[in-house]
C-alpha cells in the first residue's frame, strides 16, 4: 500500500503556475485583434513549443507565433520588426521571458521486495510382508529466495520571469507581469508540463483583463 501510494505521488502530481500582472488603465476598453507571441531565454525547441502553445490557448484569438513571423536567421532591426508585425496584422505583442528554471533529484528511500519459491520431487516402493511394510525411497528438493532493492528518488522544479503585452502601435505595456510555476514528480516536471500550464494560465489572466476577444 505504502509503495502505491508513493509511486502515485511520484508519478500523478502535475505543473502548476501562478502569473501576477497588471494592466495599464488606458487599456481598460481595448482588446487586441491579433497577437504574436515571442519566448526569450529559452532553447529554440522549448521557445517554439511555447509560442505555439500560447496561440492555441488564446484561440479564438488571431495568433502568430514570433519564430513564424521573423525565424532565427539573421539579426532584424527596428524597422524589420516593424514591418514584419504589421504585414501579418498585428497589433498586440506578447514576450515571455524565462529568467530562472532550476530542477533538483532528491533521494526519498529504498523500496524492498522479497520473494520465494520452493520445488521437490520424491519416489520409491513399498513392500507388505505380514504386518509390516517395508519402504525404500528417494526425494529431493530446491528452494530459492531473491530480493530486490530499489532506491526511489523525488523530483521537483520551479522556473520564474517575466510576461508583457505590448501595443504595438505605440510600444506601450498594455499588460505587465511576473509568473511563477513549479511541479513535483516525474511527469510535472518536464518541459511539456511546464509549458502547458505556463500557457493556460496566461491565456487566462489575459482574458481576465479584458484584452482578448471572448
Amino acid at each position: 500500500m505504502k509503495k502505491s501510494i508513493l509511486v502515485c505521488w511520484l508519478l500523478c502530481a502535475c505543473a502548476s503556475a501562478h502569473v501576477t500582472a497588471f494592466r495599464d488603465p488606458d487599456y481598460a476598453n481595448r482588446h487586441f485583434d491579433k497577437l504574436a507571441v515571442f519566448a526569450v531565454g529559452m532553447n529554440l525547441d522549448a521557445a517554439t513549443k511555447l509560442e505555439q502553445q500560447v496561440c492555441e490557448d488564446v484561440a479564438p484569438e488571431a495568433c502568430a507565433t514570433g519564430l513564424s513571423i521573423m525565424p532565427p536567421t539573421r539579426v532584424y532591426t527596428t524597422d524589420d520588426v516593424n514591418r514584419y508585425l504589421r504585414r501579418d496584422s498585428v497589433d498586440g505583442v506578447l514576450i515571455v521571458t524565462l529568467a530562472g528554471d532550476q530542477a533538483q533529484t532528491n533521494y526519498i528511500e529504498t523500496i524492498t521486495s522479497s520473494s520465494a519459491t520452493y520445488g521437490g520431487t520424491s519416489s520409491g516402493t513399498a513392500t507388505v510382508n505380514g504386518n509390516s511394510i517395508n519402504y525404500n525411497g528417494t526425494s529431493s528438493g530446491t528452494a530459492s529466495s531473491k530480493t530486490v532493492s530499489t532506491p526511489v528518488y523525488g523530483h521537483s522544479r520551479a522556473a520564474a520571469g517575466y510576461v508583457t503585452l505590448y501595443d504595438q502601435s505605440s510600444g506601450r505595456a498594455a499588460w505587465n507581469g511576473e509568473f511563477r510555476v513549479s511541479g513535483r514528480g516525474v511527469f510535472a516536471t518536464t518541459d511539456g508540463a511546464f509549458i502547458g500550464a505556463t500557457s493556460k494560465t496566461i491565456a487566462s489572466d489575459l482574458r481576465e483583463a479584458g484584452l482578448l476577444q471572448q
